[in-house]
């Protein structure tokens, strides 16, 4: 059984609404609704192989991580340990330098952070920092100074200094709130703006990150009534910035200005056709006495390193979805039940998956040139497998 939290976290709604600050309100645009035709970016470069990749899960239920080892060339996937980190872990980052993994107990309001071994992967304990507000999703800036926190209940979005995540506990530096269920916050590969999705609002926001780790807003975009955005995937250009609807699990594609860090809405993907047969799903769903049976359910996404394919998990249908690089629907493939959490390795040659409701973790190797998916490997992680990490090792 997952926790109260988890029960939520995925799928977490708080009941109520949050009025939008007027200062926030006061930059809110919305954008037309263009549909051109996008390609790739030009100057997207492959990754290298490194070969070796260390996975990290985190699992709700027992506040545990799962270590694996994924082998390229063997295209096997294998447990290396599994470390008692809390109560309920789930968001995680790696710190930009590699050294650090970073992972938030949710139901302890903590971030517990561990160092890599470069050459295995393993995780050494450092500290378990005591934060004042649930994050669901948690970055850090290319500069490794600011960590950022996303609130879901708390409805808002959090600066820290990374410095301060070596202590017992960690105060804000710059907190904005009045962001109806902020569900992410992303920032662009300059460090110099943020971006969080307000699920409870239907809107993105932008805000500039200064050098002394303050937020101010940018503007919004509202993308559409009931639409949900939930996860967010900014091109390595930094020219679009795309968010999947947890409602729906179609794709917003914006327009970013690099530098203003302004957004406007380009245009909005058709409903996957995998997905026809159930019905728009709503906020708190999952809490409500009707539940999430029959209603559509998407959670994370990412695009393979060249942008020709962006992929998204659907939790009811239990599918990993893809879309080309003009959100056209190219196909789906089932994994494992209720797929919270996934990632692509950075040579974009695999796609590791989890399941909520699922002790296994899927590994699917990633066609170049159709963007299909192919189960190769399977191995287990705990109860509650949510999020997926992935480490390049040496």
């Amino acid at each position: 059984m997952l926790s109260s939290y988890h029960k939520k976290m995925p799928f977490i709604r708080l009941l109520g609404t949050v009025l939008l600050s007027s200062s926030l309100l006061s930059v809110a645009a919305q954008a037309s609704a263009e549909q051109p035709v996008r390609t790739p970016d030009k100057q997207v470069q492959p990754a290298i192989h490194p070969e070796r990749y260390a996975i990290y899960v985190s699992n709700a239920e027992g506040g545990t991580l799962s270590v694996l080892t994924l082998n390229e060339k063997d295209k096997t996937l294998k447990p290396l340990e599994t470390i008692k980190a809390g109560k309920s872990m789930a968001p995680q980052v790696v710190s930009p330098d590699g050294k650090v993994l970073y992972v938030v107990d949710v139901d302890k309001n903590a971030i517990v952070s561990y160092d890599i071994d470069p050459q295995t992967g393993a995780l050494k304990y450092r500290q378990t920092t005591a934060v004042p507000a649930q994050y669901v999703y948690l970055s850090i800036d290319a500069s490794g100074r600011y960590a950022l926190g996303a609130s879901y209940f708390g409805n808002k979005v959090q600066v820290f200094r990374v410095s301060d995540l070596a202590k017992s506990k960690a105060v804000p530096i710059s907190t904005v709130d009045h962001i109806p269920h902020a569900h992410s916050v992303i920032l662009s590969r300059d460090g110099h703006f943020a971006y969080v999705a307000s699920l409870g609002s239907d809107r993105l926001f932008a805000f500039a990150l200064s050098d002394e780790g303050k937020l101010s807003p940018v503007n919004s975009v509202f993308i559409g009534k009931n639409y949900g955005p939930r996860h967010q995937y900014l091109s390595r250009s930094g020219q679009r910035l795309f968010v999947v609807s947890e409602f729906s699990g179609r794709v917003a594609e914006l327009k970013r200005d690099t530098q203003t860090g302004r957004i406007s809405l380009l245009r909005i993907s058709k409903r996957p056709t995998v997905l026809n047969h159930l019905q728009d799903g709503f906020a708190d769903a999952a809490d409500s006495k009707r539940g999430t049976h029959g209603l559509r359910w998407a959670a994370d996404l990412h695009a393979s390193p060249d942008e020709q394919f962006f992929y998204l998990s659907e939790r009811t249908s239990s599918n990993i979805i893809t879309l080309d690089h003009n959100l056209e629907y190219v196909g789906a493939i089932g994994t494992s039940k209720q797929p919270r959490g996934f990632n692509i390795t950075p040579d974009g040659r695999f796609l590791i998956s989890s399941g909520e409701r699922s002790p296994e973790i899927d590994m699917y190797q990633i066609n170049k040139v159709t963007g299909k998916l192919t189960l190769v490997a399977k191995s287990n992680a705990g109860g509650g497998a949510n999020w997926v990490g992935i480490y390049p090792l040496r």
